[in-house]
């Protein structure tokens, strides 16, 4: 539950997540910021990323599907990241003469699949430690 290490980083990455999209901007075109809200498969990506979060922590007697999830998880962010700088670099500047550069908004999938890694690194010692003790019994 609450207590282990590695559902902290669970809702830490949740936390950084809805706090950064909702504040932080994620594009600046022509030094104008911009979120997420007018590009709707980013919006969808980012809540998809949150559910897989909530569903990991939901999910925290069964470890092996929680590592499953936290995988899946760091796919979409991948995908995110990707996402993010198409739009930035490929999209934008094509479709018209403006300037585009990611900003700090986009370090969220980076903060994540950090988070990510931590957390599965938890949950599999907790594994071997369950593991190891019911091979004592």
């Amino acid at each position: 539950m609450l207590q282990r290490v590695q559902t902290i980083y669970l809702l830490a990455g949740v936390i950084w997540t809805v706090s950064m999209v909702a504040i932080t901007p994620i594009l600046d075109i022509n030094q104008e910021p911009n979120g997420i809200q007018g590009n709707p498969i980013l919006l969808a990506t980012y809540a998809v990323v949150v559910l897989l979060f909530i569903i990991a922590i939901a999910s925290y007697k069964k470890r092996n599907f929680q590592v499953n999830v936290n995988r899946v998880n760091t796919v979409y962010n991948l995908l995110l990241f990707g996402g993010l700088a198409f739009v930035a670099y490929f999209q934008i500047p094509q479709s018209s003469s403006y300037k585009a550069h990611l900003d700090w908004g986009a370090v969220v999938p980076v903060l994540n699949i950090v988070l990510l890694y931590l957390a599965n690194r938890g949950i599999i010692a907790d594994e071997a430690l369950v593991r190891s003790l019911d091979r004592l019994r």
